[in-house]
Formats: structure tokens, sequence, C-alpha cells
């Protein structure tokens, strides 16, 4: 992707070369000028510790905005800010580029503490998606395959719902409207072809 040809400008190019401010400026035939940020003469290790607070388990806990991500189940999701450049960087990396120094160009930078939210360059660690990959099996956070019945984050009943299911005459459209599912899922409960594990 490019970026803007306004002198100094860091944003991704959206028409006739420029970002999308500043092609409002040219169509509304005012002189292009830089965009305003509101960082009030703080410098970024200033406004990076305004959004901190220092947790007594020694976590720096990110109080700024959130990274959201639709298909993840988790709530605690990473920081997200707003760098010098206007370019949005999540919030550890922030910590680890202005308080330790440059990231190189393909490294994650990850988290002793399983805290997305810590910002406390104590906590992290440089690495590279193996590395990333390897600690989440190592302390357990991957469970793929493991996680069964109602634990699963993808579950919509409970173990005595599907036991109702199996000893129930009720017919499978019925009991699928009542418990908010398809008839294909109680057939497969039925079945044992899903929550085989319950007897």
């Amino acid at each position: 992707m490019k970026t803007c040809s306004f002198h100094g400008c860091v944003k991704d190019a959206f028409c006739k070369g420029l970002c999308i401010a500043h092609y409002q400026q040219q169509r509304l035939g005012k002189a292009l000028k830089p965009l305003q940020q509101q960082f009030h003469g703080l410098s970024e290790k200033e406004r990076l510790m305004k959004w901190i607070s220092k947790q007594p388990n020694g976590c720096w806990r990110w109080m700024g905005s959130i990274k959201t991500n639709k298909n993840r189940l988790q709530k605690e999701w990473h920081g997200q800010w707003r760098n010098a450049a206007g370019v949005n960087e999540l919030s550890h990396r922030a910590a680890w580029r202005i308080l330790v120094g440059e990231i190189p160009r393909d490294a994650l930078v990850l988290h002793r503490c399983d805290n997305p939210r810590c910002c406390n360059p104590e906590h992290l660690f440089l690495g590279t998606i193996a590395d990333n990959v390897a600690d989440m099996w190592d302390k357990g956070r991957a469970r793929l395959g493991i996680v069964q019945g109602a634990a699963h984050g993808c579950a919509k009943l409970t173990e005595d719902q599907v036991r109702e299911i199996r000893k129930s005459g009720e017919m499978a459209k019925d009991i699928a409207s009542r418990l908010g599912v398809s008839r294909t899922q109680i057939y497969d409960i039925r079945k044992r072809r899903s929550w085989a594990h319950i007897e």
C-alpha cells in the first residue's frame, strides 16, 4: 500500500496519491497542510504513560482504546493508540519501541504475563510467530481438540440439555426451536455424532 504523497504524511493513500484527509482538503479547494495531531505538546513517552495504570501484580494495564476483533471469543484484547506518525499501533508494541528500542521488522512483542493489555517492558519479550505459538502451548492456552462440551467457546447447550435431548421423545423441530439450535444438531446429538462424550 502506498502512503500519502503529501510531505511528512504517513497515512495510506486513498485517491490521487493522497490520504483521505488530504484528498478532502484538495477537493474543497483548500491549500494542503499537515494534519493536526491532538498531542498538546506531550512527548510520545508522556502520552503513553498517561494511559497506563500500574497494577499490584506488576502489570502495566493499558487504560485507553482496545483493539476489537469480532472473530475472537476473548474479551480482553490488546490496547491500541495513535503514535506520533498518526498510525494506529498496538500499545504493548508502542511500549517496547518507546521504552526499550526499535522492533526488528518481522518480530512480535510477546507477553510473559499472558495479559494482552499489559505494557510493562519487563513482562514483554521479542519473538517470532513460532515462539508465540510455542509459548501458547507451553502455558496451556491452546486447547484445540481438548475442550469439550459446555466449556467449548462455541457451545450453545449444556451437558444437562444434551442428556434431556437424548431421553426426550419430543420432536426434533420442537426441541430445536425451544433451545435455539438447528434440527440437524438435535439429530447429531441423538445419533452421538456430536457430544459423544456425554452418556
